[in-house]
């Protein structure tokens, strides 16, 4: 064990030997993780329904596969596997990981608000993990809960903490893999380095921006010449992968789903959803050196953007840079910022329109917690060289700044939320009135094309497909491939059927119903 390290741990030990508080810390553990609890639960009863297309899907998922149909989906998202018909095989693009939370608890409560149970307290465990690594790096009771305020009240994060989705897993999975990993390498003991393997597989099992952390648990024993942990780690991931290596195996012919990775080319983002697209390395490069390079840039723009709102905080971002500083020399702080500077190199260079459209905010979570830690680490740090120069009460201001910065945190919390369910709610009322409709005209219930496949199927369950993101031939090819009966566009439709929203459509399609929010048209060959 490197001598800096022994010392820490040796000095970490002293620490908590000589602070009583440190004695019951344990119960301070569950009182923060039931506070946590509440307040996540809290959030999930203001959250009647799933509010956009990941949370749908994978509640529908859950849905699925409790009802003993977990391989199929009744709904197509996208075009880019070729899907023969409805339904298609589950998970080919995204994991599987947050349906299989989802299954048991809907199975038990059968209402949205069981299915975001298990990730209420998944999410509050991670309130919980932060809260010790802010303790553990700093020997603070403050920064204890200073942590836990500001984990449980995340601002850009409060809101999706108890979704069935992947923040909750993935973040805890991830930043239990980081730390886990920081302590193999101070101690190079095997039980660790198998706890971060463990962690890093569910979190791939979750996201399969997940691969970043098992790529980096890897090779951590690689550099610290551990044949033994190197072993150790290997067999934990391939144990944990075998079921969906067979799985894949049996369904696609591939022991992974690659369905993710042509998203590397896409030269725009709405190309996700177009239909018979050519994405190829050869199409990318046509594109042309130019568009490449902008695009670069634009995702390298909006990344920073996320960085410093979204997992920086905001008013956390320069203390977290000042405690990342005063951190540098404990490893799983190393670990978290070279994870989250690959995590941002992948999301802006290699899949440049998914990471800033969402990705780098979905996998950025497993970070949150040492973000967090080095903001009060840093803050106290501010507060000393400012304190000196104005001769405050040291402890004192201490204390009132960080429960400064959690109130703050809160009310951005409060402020993020309630404009975002709003959306969500207004945007359900017009699928629920669609799907009203559909089940008075259409008993048969035959497949409608709409902007959320997945929301309208958890919503009405009507077998859906996303509009492609093309013109109005186009779109009937589509539907009559899929037999799809209807077509709903509402306000936020495809650019390319924009002159089809405004005016009477073509011959092949009908204009049957308008709201305010939307119009529903019949395809004329399926009467």
């Amino acid at each position: 064990m490197p001598e800096n390290a022994k010392t820490r741990i040796s000095m970490s030990e002293d620490l908590r030997i000589q602070n009583p508080e440190s004695r019951i810390q344990r119960h301070k553990y569950f009182w923060l993780f039931f506070i946590a609890l509440g307040v996540r639960l809290i959030t999930a009863y203001a959250i009647p329904e799933a509010g956009y297309m990941d949370t749908a899907y994978y509640t529908a998922g859950g849905i699925r596969i409790a009802e003993g149909k977990g391989g199929m989906e009744p709904f197509i998202w996208n075009y880019l596997g070729e899907p023969e018909g409805l339904p298609v095989s589950a998970f080919g693009y995204w994991m599987p990981l947050p349906a299989l939370i989802t299954a048991p608890f809907w199975a038990l409560g059968r209402s949205f608000f069981a299915a975001q149970i298990p990730f209420a307290v998944l999410s509050s465990l991670v309130v919980v993990l932060g809260s010790h690594i802010a303790w553990e790096a700093t020997s603070k009771v403050r920064a204890f809960w200073g942590a836990g305020g500001l984990l449980i009240f995340s601002s850009y994060f409060f809101p999706v903490w108890t979704l069935p989705e992947t923040f909750a897993p993935f973040a805890l999975c991830g930043a239990s893999m980081l730390w886990a990993a920081g302590h193999y390498w101070d101690t190079r003991k095997v039980s660790w380095i198998v706890i971060a393997a463990v962690g890093a597989t569910f979190a791939y099992l979750a996201r399969s921006d997940g691969l970043l952390l098992i790529a980096l648990v890897c090779i951590i024993p690689l550099l610290r010449r551990d044949i033994k942990g190197l072993l150790a780690t290997g067999l934990s991931i391939a144990v944990m992968l075998a079921p969906w290596v067979v799985y894949n195996f049996n369904v696609r012919g591939v022991p992974l789903p690659t369905g993710g990775t042509i998203t590397l080319w896409l030269t725009n983002y709405d190309d996700i959803f177009c239909y018979h697209c050519a994405l190829s390395p050869n199409t990318y490069l046509a594109w042309g050196w130019t568009n490449i390079l902008d695009s670069k840039l634009d995702a390298l723009v909006w990344n920073l953007k996320t960085l410093f709102a979204v997992i920086g905080g905001i008013i956390l971002f320069p203390f977290t840079l000042v405690g990342a500083w005063r951190l540098r020399r404990q490893t799983n702080f190393t670990l978290a910022w070279l994870y989250l500077a690959l995590l941002f190199a992948a999301m802006t260079f290699a899949f440049t329109y998914p990471g800033p459209r969402g990705g780098f905010f979905h996998s950025g979570g497993a970070v949150l917690p040492f973000v967090v830690a080095a903001a009060l680490e840093g803050l106290d740090r501010v507060i000393i060289w400012v304190g000196k120069q104005r001769r405050w009460n040291l402890p004192q201001a201490q204390l009132v700044f960080t429960i400064g910065l959690v109130l703050i945190s809160l009310f951005m919390s409060i402020a993020l939320t309630v404009p975002k369910l709003q959306k969500w709610q207004v945007e359900n009322k017009a699928y629920h009135e669609v799907g009203q409709w559909l089940t008075m005209e259409d008993p048969d219930g035959c497949a409608i094309l709409v902007g959320d496949a997945p929301r309208f199927w958890l919503l009405t369950r009507i077998s859906s497909l996303s509009v492609p993101n093309e013109d109005a031939y186009t779109v009937t090819e589509v539907a009559r491939r899929y037999s799809a009966c209807w077509l709903y566009l509402d306000k936020n439709h495809p650019q390319p059927l924009s002159s089809f929203y405004q005016h009477i459509p073509e011959q092949d399609w009908k204009l049957v119903r308008s709201w305010s929010h939307g119009k529903l048209y019949r395809l004329l060959a399926a009467q």
